[in-house]
């Protein structure tokens, strides 16, 4: 298992207003041995599952995050000084199912309900599958940004933003934690999201390529950028 280490620090904090950070951590690790990097930095991955693990300090409290993606369901479990907060959520739900071994039921119930109302998709992403025969092989086809809008509720804000980017923009890891991290140093009570997923095709027309590009803005107007996070570029079964 290979562990990465990441201090997000506040003196890296003021970086991240202009500098794209690290593209999502798992594009760059080994996923159940099903994954290789070409030269062109493309990851090969064309099964679903995968692993990650990453430990994070977020305004000095050292967050340990385990991601595994299988048989459609995301689980992240993120354990802090705490204990252990797990997040499950089937593809294509919009619930999460909330465990943990410190929390009372209460408090599960409630950051469920708070998962389920912080999050709000104002327009939903385009079949990027529908559009992928007029991208040509290669050439990259931007596909139409979608406005996603994140607001953590109560406690437990960085443990909320890592579940809430992972289950609903793909995030994971360094790069769910750094969006977090610049939530919280930047007390930032709505995070207004885009993103966007660009697609290509390749040469076997039973594969197609895809990389997520997601934006991080201080308001809903969407002008203050606050992060970037750029993908790998990932290759998708499609089985036409």
């Amino acid at each position: 298992m290979k562990k990465t280490k990441v201090i997000v620090s506040a003196i890296l904090a003021s970086s991240l207003v202009s500098t794209p950070l690290l593209s999502e951590a798992i594009y760059a690790k080994e996923a159940l041995n099903n994954l290789s990097v070409s030269q062109d930095n493309q990851v090969d991955y064309t099964e679903k599952d995968f692993y990650d693990y990453v430990d994070v300090e977020i305004e000095g409290e050292m967050y340990f995050i385990e991601t595994i993606i299988e048989n459609e369901t995301t689980t992240i479990h993120v354990t802090d000084s705490n204990g252990t907060i797990t997040f499950t959520t089937l593809e294509g739900s919009n619930h999460t199912n909330v465990e943990s071994d410190f929390l009372t039921n209460n408090e599960i119930t409630t950051l469920e309900n708070d998962l389920q109302s912080m999050v709000t998709i104002e327009e939903a992403d385009e079949d990027q599958i529908e559009i992928m025969p007029f991208a040509q092989t290669g050439k990259w086809m931007n596909g139409r940004p979608s406005n996603v809008t994140v607001t953590p509720n109560g406690k437990f804000t960085a443990q909320a933003i890592i579940s809430a980017v992972g289950s609903t923009l793909g995030i994971y890891g360094v790069a769910a934690s750094t969006f977090a991290n610049v939530m919280i140093q930047y007390n930032v009570k709505t995070g207004y999201f885009t993103k966007r997923v660009d697609v290509r095709r390749d040469t076997n027309s039973n594969y197609l390529w895809q990389r997520t590009q997601t934006k991080l803005y201080k308001e809903s107007s969407r002008k203050t950028l606050l992060k970037t996070s750029t993908s790998s570029p990932v290759k998708k079964w499609i089985g036409i």
